[in-house]
């Protein structure tokens, strides 16, 4: 659960190697991240969630992240261009919103293992 004063309005979650990922090499950290109420949408609330849960799969041995953005979020795909991912694929046709369907835009950040 994502949190502000004891109230709930988002939730995320981290799992490795999972089967849908399109990066077969090394140990992949798969996001997923939603921030349901708008009131706390474009706060920078998703980008430290991101850095967050990046740290956390490092500590669990992660080589890299796997995410994928529904192609109407332009909003979400911005911000991960901005944290450095790049993208690597699409799932057409994922997702069906707002009248019509939508790709699933894959994305990777690769991590600089020291």
């Amino acid at each position: 659960m994502i949190l502000h004063e004891n109230i709930a309005f988002g939730h995320c979650s981290v799992i490795f190697d999972p089967p849908h990922r399109i990066t077969k090499e090394g140990k992949v950290a798969w996001f997923s991240i939603t921030i349901g109420k708008e009131q706390y949408r474009a706060k920078g609330i998703g980008k430290q969630t991101m850095r967050h849960l990046e740290a956390l799969s490092l500590v669990h041995g992660a080589t890299c992240v796997e995410a994928g953005v529904f192609e109407f979020n332009e909003p979400s795909l911005r911000m991960c261009l901005s944290l450095g991912y790049e993208k690597i694929g699409m799932k057409e046709n994922f997702t069906y919103w707002n009248g019509r369907r939508w790709a699933d835009i894959r994305l990777l950040k690769k991590f600089k293992i020291k």
